[in-house]
């Protein structure tokens, strides 16, 4: 519940525990879906709602850090494919659940700490998790 953003009828925004930027918010549905086609147009509606209200927040919450030079919005959705039986049986859509990805490309690190250890593929974050979603929660 630390890291709740908002939840609304169909949504929950959460900042993730681990996220290669900070100020990231991932939107999921209530809901087990695997694929933007099986949204109904009011949870679409209300999908493109959410997502207009934490560009807004992460907007207005990260630039007091300075300026915040452009907001990334990533869907996530299980692709189309052709079903075959496979011999373990495996069906994607049980398991894959869609999502949406919004975070701020760049944030001035004079005052976010966040480093990447050269050639590591790390990331290191000094930005606790639940505090930047008191900062964002609507």
């Amino acid at each position: 519940e630390s890291r709740v953003v908002f939840s609304s009828d169909s949504y929950i925004g959460i900042v993730p525990f681990a996220s290669d930027a900070p100020y990231s918010v991932h939107i999921y549905p209530l809901r087990h879906m695997s694929r933007f086609s099986e949204l109904t147009q009011d949870m679409t509606s209300e999908l493109m709602q959410n997502i207009y209200s934490v560009l807004s927040t992460i907007n207005s919450g990260a630039s007091e850090h300075g300026k915040v030079d452009s907001i990334n919005v990533v869907f996530h959705s299980l692709p189309f494919y052709k079903s075959v039986d496979s011999p373990n049986n495996s069906h994607p859509e049980e398991y894959y659940h869609l999502h949406v990805e919004v975070f701020p490309s760049r944030i001035p690190r004079r005052t976010i700490e966040n480093y990447i250890i050269p050639g590591s593929g790390i990331v290191v974050s000094s930005t606790r998790p639940k505090n930047i979603a008191r900062e964002l929660r609507f």
